[in-house]
């Protein structure tokens, strides 16, 4: 069997996510990893049992033998990293959120395209076991036809300094932890969202766990679906 070669962008918490994920996948194996932060990136490997380590991702997407590049990088840096590995002729699994405007998720989506790559959205409700049976459950007609989604995610938030700065992130609460119940909603039915309605709260010291925080710690967001379907979501850190 031919295994799936991996490379990983990144070299602290996503990246340790993925690389558990890899271990459990007898179809891929990783075979490097990038990080601007040497002593980072070697104990990584060291750790994981991976055979090669680069200081530049460029490098790697030019010398490593491989098949497709994890993104686990600071959300600021997907577009930038997505491209240049597209650009090599690489597939793609990005992080979430897959960019910080919608300009570069764009531009993103057309490159990969145009290189004639594969590129993933890394949404982890998406294949959760409990929210895909809860699909079949629905699918199979056991509740009638749904016509309202409630999710809720929330946790006490990123602890790097990344997640903070509306600049690197491009978003707060919504963009980090609503983007879960989002991309599930939209999967769950199939459906497009034809509006959105929203409230947030944060950005100060009052209603920051961080004092340095700058975006939304809190809010709430309505879509209406296609058809008759309406979803509320709430975030919160």
């Amino acid at each position: 069997m031919n295994r799936v070669r991996v490379g990983i962008v990144g070299s602290r918490f996503a990246a340790r996510i993925h690389v558990d994920g890899y271990k459990r996948c007898p179809e891929a194996e990783v075979v490097a990893v990038a990080s601007p932060n040497v002593d980072h990136v070697r104990s990584f490997i060291a750790e994981h049992n991976i055979p090669q380590c680069y200081t530049d991702y460029r490098e790697m997407f030019r010398k490593a033998d491989i098949d497709l590049v994890s993104v686990c990088v600071p959300n600021y840096l997907h577009r930038d990293v997505t491209i240049s590995a597209a650009e090599a002729g690489k597939h793609v699994i990005c992080e979430k959120p897959l960019a910080t405007s919608l300009r570069d998720a764009g531009e993103m989506v057309e490159v990969c395209e145009k290189n004639g790559v594969k590129l993933m959205y890394a949404e982890d409700w998406l294949f959760s076991p409990m929210l895909t049976r809860a699909k079949e459950i629905c699918q199979e007609g056991a509740v009638g036809q749904v016509l309202y989604l409630k999710a809720k995610e929330t946790h006490s938030g990123s602890h790097s300094i990344f997640a903070k700065r509306l600049n690197y992130c491009g978003g707060g609460a919504m963009i980090h932890l609503g983007i879960h119940p989002i991309g599930f909603a939209r999967w769950f039915k199939q459906k497009e969202v034809v509006g959105v309605s929203a409230r947030v709260s944060g950005g100060g010291k009052l209603t920051c766990s961080i004092p340095i925080s700058k975006v939304r710690t809190g809010g709430r967001l309505s879509l209406p679906l296609r058809t008759v379907v309406f979803a509320s979501l709430r975030p919160i850190t």
